[in-house]
C-alpha cells in the first residue's frame, strides 16, 4: 500500500468512532492529534522506506518488534497526550502492518523468515483505494471540524 493509504486509514476509523453519540459532540480527539495518529500509520515507512517487496520483507519496522519499541518509547516518554490517543497511536502502527500483510505480505516475526499475509491486495488496486480512503478521510474532517 502507498503512505496516503498508511495516512488514511487510521484516521478514518478514529473519526469514525470519535463520538459515539452523534456529529454534534465536541470531538474527542484534536486535530494536532488526528494528525499524529496519521503519522502513526505511515511511521514504518517514514523510518525505514522501501521500494519494492524484497526491501519491506527485510524490513525491521514491518515487524511485531517495531510495533513493541514504539509502546515502549509511548510509556517511558509518558506522552502528554490522552491514553486513548496512545491506543490510537499503536492502532495506527499496527494498522500499516496489516495493510502491508494484505498487500504482498510482512515478516511479523523478523528476522524470522516466516512470510505472514500474501497478494490480496493486488498492485493496480492501490490507486483507487489511495482515492478512497482520501475522500473518506476528507469527508469525515469536514464533517467534523469544517461544516
Amino acid at each position: 500500500m502507498t503512505p496516503i493509504t498508511h495516512f488514511c486509514f487510521p484516521l478514518i476509523c478514529a473519526m469514525a468512532v470519535d463520538s459515539p453519540r452523534g456529529w454534534q459532540d465536541p470531538p474527542a480527539f484534536t486535530k494536532r492529534e488526528l494528525i499524529e495518529i496519521g503519522i502513526g500509520g505511515m511511521l514504518p515507512d517514514i523510518i525505514d522506506p522501501h521500494l519494492s517487496l524484497a526491501l519491506r520483507l527485510g524490513s525491521w519496522t514491518h515487524s511485531i518488534i517495531f510495533v513493541l519499541l514504539i509502546v515502549a518509547i509511548i510509556k517511558i516518554m509518558d506522552v502528554h497526550h490522552s491514553c486513548r490517543w496512545q491506543h490510537w497511536f499503536v492502532f495506527a502502527v499496527g494498522s500499516h502492518l496489516f495493510l502491508d500483510a494484505l498487500s504482498g505480505g510482512v515478516r511479523l516475526w523478523y528476522p524470522a523468515e516466516h512470510v505472514v499475509g500474501g497478494t490480496l491486495i493486488p498492485f493496480f488496486l492501490w490507486l483507487p483505494i489511495d482515492v478512497v480512503c482520501a475522500s473518506t478521510a476528507y469527508f469525515l474532517w469536514w464533517r467534523r471540524f469544517i461544516r
